[in-house]
């Protein structure tokens, strides 16, 4: 029974005779799963201005999805949620009247979901010299081109531009402080076109700076649901310091290209040279990237770090943004940290696999908080990728003899990146899989000549009968002195067939000209390695 301040996000509650159930305190739960209960919520005694569950999902709850036992006259705040159904709550109608079959007293169901999956709009926000202004409307990175990549990742899944993918291009010379207010405005239209209550946020660099200052400020509406950064200075940059107390750059690509833009509008403006327009305009956001820890070094004192802020120039937006009191605001905010789970199937750990064989790839990945269908894997032999186009299939007549080891990394929507799962497997041969392996190169054109790939096999085969005849006479009752010379002279005869098999498959002008290279080396690694 939940009787104070309690938040339920993203969990699964089934298969219990009530899910929850609260009795005074307050109740605020999002993105979770109440499915298979007798009863999913239950309220009782309870001040209605406490009590809120949205983007949440309903289904199989057997008596109720959700008990009110009082009878207040207000209705519950119930929206944006999925009910099983697309028409919302089940109902039954009589001739006069309905009644909502799994809901008991006034509940407010409003905008419910019309699909069981969902989730919220995103919010794009570039970092400095992210965005420009072109015929008099701002747009986002129209000269690097920072962020394509990214863009199309989230229209690859199913996102699309203005609709629940949006851009947030601003004026990265002004204070971030400003910027939020407009964030806000921005946030608000999206929430209105959408009838939606909350928005994701990818922010990049500064960006992620400037929607920090909006999730704490005093005028935050709770419409962030996550918030992900990516390459943020939350600490600032030092790198800032030389721009704003010195005029300083460096070579990279950015800084070459603000400089010029910062240079090109002072002249333009009238400043006397880029520093004075820095501090003049002034361009705010290079002071708020200053650094708020020790960062600079006394070459005269042995490399001792100057105690901040002593001899430095400040960044109270940073310091503000910093505080105690104002992170604590972010705790509101679910931050997506947890990794995806990666569990491998096939191969398996350890085990001995003929080189004939081609393994399937089986494996399974999880997240607490993403889909699996949104999560990216990577999938490696030895260290090096494996193509897309071998449908998660290892052909180990293609690779070397010996010890494999084959990994996945996975990476979820919000950039979590698995550690690298790894499992060990031999690869071993022997005469039978060798030339099952011929036949299979011929048909992957690696073997170019029907009549190559007939003389090879037929040699092999000759080799094979050898190696049986020696297998019988190893079981062969016989003195042993005679046993010992009939088969040291028949591994003698193998051997030289083997070492001349293996000099034709080297030889350029005889089948190796018929042989693709990596081929022809599996060949004679097999024959030289093979378990005879």
């Amino acid at each position: 029974m939940l009787k104070k301040d309690n938040s339920i996000i993203n969990n699964a509650l089934a298969y219990l005779t009530g899910g929850v159930n609260i009795s005074g305190g307050w109740l605020n739960v999002e993105g979770s799963n109440f499915h298979d209960n007798e009863v999913a919520i239950s309220i009782n005694n309870q001040n209605l201005n406490r009590i809120k569950v949205n983007r949440s999902k309903f289904s199989n709850n057997n008596s109720f999805d959700v008990y009110y036992g009082g009878n207040s006259g207000s209705a519950l705040n119930f929206q944006y949620n999925w009910w099983g159904n697309s028409n919302g709550p089940s109902k039954t109608c009589y001739q006069d009247d309905c009644y909502y079959e799994k809901l008991e007293r006034e509940i407010n169901f409003s905008n419910w979901l019309k699909s069981e999956n969902f989730h919220d709009p995103v919010i794009l926000i570039p970092g400095i010299l992210g965005s420009q202004k072109k015929d008099g409307k701002w747009s986002m990175d129209l000269v690097l081109h920072t962020y394509d990549n990214l863009y199309s990742e989230f229209t690859n899944n199913g996102y699309t531009p203005d609709v629940d993918l949006f851009e947030f291009p601003y004026e990265w010379r002004d204070s971030n402080i400003e910027n939020a207010k407009l964030l806000e405005n921005k946030i608000q239209e999206i929430k209105e076109k959408n009838n939606w209550p909350k928005v994701d946020i990818v922010a990049h660099s500064m960006g992620g700076l400037l929607a920090r200052e909006y999730v704490e400020s005093d005028y935050y509406a709770d419409d962030v649901d996550q918030l992900v950064t990516l390459g943020t200075p939350n600490n600032g940059a030092p790198e800032a310091y030389l721009k704003w107390d010195g005029d300083g750059w460096f070579w990279g690509l950015n800084d070459v290209y603000t400089k010029h833009i910062l240079g090109q509008e002072a002249d333009e403006s009238g400043y006397a040279d880029t520093f004075d327009y820095i501090h003049q305009r002034p361009i705010s956001s290079i002071q708020e990237l200053l650094p708020v820890y020790d960062y600079l070094q006394d070459v005269e004192n042995n490399n001792q770090y100057k105690i901040y802020p002593k001899d430095y120039p400040t960044n109270n937006f940073l310091e503000n943004l910093n505080s105690a009191s104002e992170k604590e605001k972010l705790n509101n905010i679910e931050f997506d940290k947890i990794p995806p789970t990666v569990i491998i199937a096939s191969p398996q750990d350890n085990q001995t696999y003929k080189n004939n064989q081609i393994l399937e790839i089986k494996y399974t990945v999880s997240d607490e908080t993403t889909s699996s269908d949104k999560i990216k894997t990577e999938l490696f032999l030895d260290d090096q990728v494996i193509d897309a186009n071998n449908n998660n299939k290892i052909d180990l007549s293609l690779e070397h003899l010996g010890t494999h080891t084959f990994s996945i990394i996975a990476e979820d929507e919000v950039g979590n990146k698995s550690e690298e799962t790894k499992i060990s497997f031999e690869s071993k041969t022997d005469i039978d899989a060798i030339i099952n392996n011929v036949n299979h190169y011929f048909n992957l054109n690696l073997i170019t000549k029907k009549s190559a790939k007939q003389l090879l096999t037929a040699r092999l085969n000759a080799i094979k009968i050898k190696i049986n005849l020696l297998k019988i006479f190893q079981n062969k009752w016989m003195s042993k002195f005679a046993k010992e010379r009939i088969m040291e002279n028949m591994k003698k005869e193998i051997n030289k067939e083997i070492e001349k098999l293996i000099s034709d498959i080297e030889n350029k002008n005889n089948f190796r000209e018929n042989i693709d290279g990596k081929v022809g080396d599996i060949l004679v690694e097999g024959l030289k390695n093979s378990e005879l």
